[in-house]
């Protein structure tokens, strides 16, 4: 299977970008899976580049990874074992800050506002605690991200709208409402981390408007389904 890692970047910190992209290498070389890297640096958005390289390349499967990711074990055969065996098109994965507490462990939609929010973040990882393992969720951050590559260029990509953050999020919206539920899932299995924002920073006034500004007004919580639907009202459907 092709599948193809895409990095936006505009990563000021070349120590972090070069640990990066070595960590990545040292695991995809024991992959039977065919893996190239595309690094993507044009000073846009995360959407915007990530669109660039998905657009770029010709691939079953797309990887977006952050350029502040540091792989500590083997990914690629879990994380596509994980999205066949469970039918899904997306798979996200555990991702640990430096102080060996969970940054990311799937995306959960609290009712009865649908807020995403990460669970157990700053939790210590417990492999036995049933949220803590592998399996469905509401949605998945693209930090280390697996999509099937024709799932992602049919619900349009990334929305370029949002700027370095809920693209993701939006993007899982766009699957489930396509697709169904249980299409997206975490692989907890890798050992992973994430330093979360340090090479690009993130302005979290910008994060507030992609939710309130954005996210909000192009979705509609439907809480007795449980997922977000498009707000007709906004996109006169």
């Amino acid at each position: 299977m092709k599948i193809n890692v895409v990095i936006p970047t505009i990563c000021k910190d070349l120590d972090i970008l070069d640990d990066s992209i070595n960590s990545l290498k040292r695991y995809i070389r024991k992959t039977h899976h065919k893996v190239f890297i595309s690094l993507i640096s044009i000073g846009k958005s995360f959407a915007v580049q990530s669109n660039i390289g998905a657009s770029m390349v010709n691939s079953d499967l797309i990887l977006f990874m952050n350029d502040d990711i540091i792989i500590k074990s083997d990914f690629i055969d879990s994380m596509v074992e994980t999205m066949f065996n469970l039918d899904v098109h997306i798979v996200g994965c555990r991702l640990m800050y430096p102080n060996n507490t969970i940054q990311h462990i799937g995306v959960w939609f609290n009712e009865p506002n649908g807020c995403p929010y990460h669970k157990h973040i700053g939790d210590p990882y417990d492999p036995h605690n049933k949220e803590h393992k592998t399996g469905y969720r509401d949605a998945a951050t693209a930090a280390f991200m697996l999509i099937k590559h024709d799932i992602f260029k049919s619900v349009d990509m990334f929305d370029e709208h949002y700027i370095n953050g809920f693209e993701d999020v939006d993007l899982c919206c766009k699957v489930i409402n396509k697709f169904g539920k249980n299409k997206i899932a975490i692989d907890a299995k890798p050992e992973v981390v994430h330093f979360e924002s340090l090479s690009r920073g993130r302005d979290f006034e910008c994060v507030k408007y992609n939710f309130y500004g954005i996210f909000k007004t192009k979705w509609k919580w439907n809480n007795k389904k449980h997922i977000w639907e498009l707000n007709n009202e906004v996109h006169g459907k």
